[in-house]
């Protein structure tokens, strides 16, 4: 009989224990930060079980009955109405804190930044839930698919709700329908609602931006291309507006039935700048592998993110950089090459030979006689070696980095005399054999026929253009000197 009675009150004891968790749902919680509170001071007299002054955790709470525990021992409580002072070990880090109905809470204090030290005391605030009676509430809908909102959350479709005693705002829409909107006091006597939304008719929409051609998805079904109309039914939509090279526009949409429903949006361009300035200019870069032609100044729109940039010039150290591109906003980026220097070393008879140096067919530089060239950019050039009697000397030369090009030339002196004739023609125009050098012929124009020796010695002098500057000495005595044209 006695061992009947053990088994009986077995049972009854961990029913009433199951109850009790299935109470304990509530939870509490640590209000905002701890804070230190100089003016409290612990006795000395108040000391752990190591002989230490206490340190103090003072719980402020609107929760009563509230019992605690600590890794080394609650040493001693004070309690006043909405607060409990609690004196634990300097060493402590954890506080648990228990209430019937509620889930125990663990305080970790070095998670609130509590460092405890003898004779000081910290506080913090603890609250839990709120259990309030709820009253089930009957909501029926015409359609009965419509969407139900209360108090702002959207709730799942159910005729059953549990809701507090008191004012209630209530929500019923449904696309192509009238949106129901109303406060609703519920108390026990006033617990079943029904509502029925009246349909309404579809409504022209018209939906611009700026700029155009930007395509329009409406709860993200495409609608086609700005500006244009479409029509929908009142309610609330989702609307987003997307065009290549732009940021995408989106925010929802509330069609109404009696108000003007024409909408204009501005869409932004989903671009930064880079604004480069390169010495010398160049004419191409590489971004991203991708090359561009610029011309040493230059404002690239981009895209926002990161660009391998890329300069290479000839006679000049390539350049590589990672930029980052942010959305409306420029980036400056300023670059000096450095360049890659060579020198020349020219020496030339005659010593008043003229020079001209070019690279890529314009002219660097012109000077007279021989010359020392320090920090010519590296690469291909020509050299042209003038002076008049003289052959004229046109070569090419290669500049490398950090050598010294040597170059040595000797003009060769042009010899033009010999014994040429003089003699006229028909038509009175006469003619001049040159030396055989030069392998030309030319044509003089004389003013009087007269005065023209029919034998002679010719010799070349110089030329222009297109005529030659020749003397000559007559067999008679005479002597001249004429420009003759090349025949």
């Amino acid at each position: 009989m006695r061992n009947k009675i053990s088994h009986v009150y077995f049972i009854i004891l961990i029913s009433v224990n199951l109850n009790l968790l299935a109470q304990a749902t509530s939870q509490m919680y640590v209000l905002g930060s701890a804070e230190f509170m100089p003016n409290e001071i612990i006795s000395n007299n108040i000391r752990d079980t190591n002989g230490e002054v206490c340190a103090g955790i003072m719980i402020v709470s609107d929760l009563e009955g509230l019992t605690y525990q600590s890794n080394n021992g609650i040493v001693d409580k004070q309690s006043q109405p909405g607060k409990d002072l609690l004196y634990v070990s300097p060493s402590e880090r954890v506080i648990e804190v228990y209430k019937f109905g509620y889930e125990p809470l663990r305080i970790i204090l070095s998670d609130l930044s509590i460092n405890l030290k003898s004779g000081q005391v910290w506080q913090t605030k603890i609250t839990g839930d709120k259990k309030l009676d709820l009253i089930p509430v009957n909501i029926l809908t015409n359609p009965t698919d419509a969407t139900i909102i209360i108090d702002g959350k959207t709730e799942p479709i159910s005729k059953n709700y549990q809701l507090s005693e008191g004012l209630h705002e209530l929500i019923v829409e449904k696309t192509g329908y009238r949106t129901f909107l109303k406060s609703i006091d519920v108390k026990t006597t006033n617990n079943f609602f029904e509502i029925s939304l009246e349909k309404v008719d579809i409504i022209m929409v018209i939906i611009k931006s700026v700029p155009t051609d930007a395509t329009i998805f409406v709860d993200n079904v495409d609608q086609g291309k700005t500006d244009k109309a479409i029509f929908l039914m009142p309610g609330n939509y989702s609307l987003k507006l997307s065009k290549s090279g732009y940021l995408d526009h989106q925010e929802n949409l509330t069609i109404n039935e009696n108000t003007p429903n024409e909408l204009s949006f501005n869409i932004n361009q989903n671009i930064g700048t880079l604004s480069l300035d390169i010495t010398p200019n160049v004419s191409n870069i590489k971004l991203n592998n991708g090359t561009r032609t610029i011309s040493g100044k230059a404002s690239i729109s981009l895209a926002p993110g990161t660009y391998k940039l890329e300069i290479e010039e000839p006679g000049y150290r390539n350049v590589t950089d990672y930029i980052e591109i942010k959305l409306a906003e420029t980036t400056l980026m300023k670059y000096n090459l450095i360049p890659i220097t060579g020198k020349l070393q020219l020496s030339i008879k005659p010593l008043k030979a003229n020079v001209r140096l070019s690279k890529n067919g314009k002219t660097i530089q012109n000077f007279t006689g021989p010359k020392l060239l320090n920090n010519l950019l590296v690469g291909e050039y020509t050299l042209y070696i003038s002076l008049t009697g003289y052959e004229t000397i046109s070569e090419n030369i290669t500049l490398t980095e950090n050598n010294i090009t040597a170059i040595d030339y000797s003009l060769l002196a042009v010899k033009s005399t010999k014994q040429i004739r003089l003699y006229s023609s028909p038509r009175n125009n006469y003619y001049v054999m040159i030396p055989v050098k030069l392998k030309k012929d030319l044509t003089y124009n004389p003013p009087t026929l007269a005065s023209l020796p029919q034998f002679g010695k010719v010799t070349l002098l110089g030329e222009k253009d297109d005529q030659y500057y020749v003397s000559y000495n007559g067999i008679k005595g005479f002597i001249g000197k004429v420009w003759v044209k090349k025949k």
